[in-house]
């Protein structure tokens, strides 16, 4: 059984000892609106969103999930007379509007950080900062990576103060098939247009960082799996 951590201290106190200045440790009236982390010696700043609440398990979801179900129906892409919806059985095309529909809900974060990102490179008078967005899914089992790379495709190049989304799990172990144990997941993913990316020398030493913080956190080192093309459509989460 996964040890459970509070992944908002964990990861900030990993990227502190990686040298970040930290909103909380600053003073002066744009605490709130500032990015919570700024690395002053990499030119990065970043901005933690956690996604905790499982948009699956959600009345608003389920309210449209239904009234889609009916559509689907009508269009003869599912069968009638489902008492549970599997998108897994269903064609790509209700996958494509299940995405669509959950993705309003993730740009919220999106535009969130970006104005946050933007005002601290104002602040910290550093306007050719780059900005990082760590997405940590903690609770979310519905959001399945394969649909946040989709989501986040469709969405970074909108958001001019992100240039690099990471999004990773702590608490929620993942299984891919042929594999036999539990996985946790990274994936980081660039802006095309971002001029100049996040340096991938930084993105490298912040996972490393991470793994070995979250091995020490929970008393065990877990395996974790990269986000690759090849494993994406498999990997779902485990809830216990």
């Amino acid at each position: 059984m996964l040890k459970w951590i509070d992944v908002d201290r964990e990861l900030t106190s990993c990227l502190r000892n990686m040298g970040a200045v930290v909103a909380d440790d600053s003073k002066g009236p744009n605490k709130p609106r500032n990015a919570d982390f700024w690395f002053p010696a990499d030119g990065v700043i970043a901005e933690m969103k956690c996604m905790s609440v499982n948009y699956f398990a959600d009345g608003t979801f389920q309210d449209w999930l239904t009234a889609a179900y009916r559509r689907w129906v009508t269009r003869e892409l599912a069968p009638a007379g489902l008492r549970t919806v599997n998108l897994a059985d269903l064609p790509m095309a209700c996958y494509q509007d299940v995405t669509s529909f959950l993705r309003k809900r993730v740009e919220g974060s999106f535009k969130a950080a970006s104005k946050q990102i933007q005002a601290t490179k104002i602040s910290v008078g550093r306007p050719d900062a780059t900005g990082l967005l760590f997405l940590i899914n903690d609770g979310n089992y519905g959001l399945v990576p394969a649909m946040l790379q989709s989501i986040v495709a469709r969405s970074i190049d909108k958001y001019s103060g992100i240039n690099c989304v990471i999004h990773f799990t702590a608490n929620m172990p993942s299984e891919v098939p042929g594999i036999d144990e539990d996985l946790l997941y990274w994936c980081s993913w660039s802006k095309s247009s971002a001029r100049p990316a996040v340096d991938s020398s930084f993105l490298a030493r912040v996972r490393e960082a991470w793994l070995a913080h979250h091995a020490t956190a929970v008393g065990q080192s877990i395996p974790k799996i990269d986000g690759t093309a090849r494993h994406l459509l498999g990997i779902s989460y485990i809830k216990r």
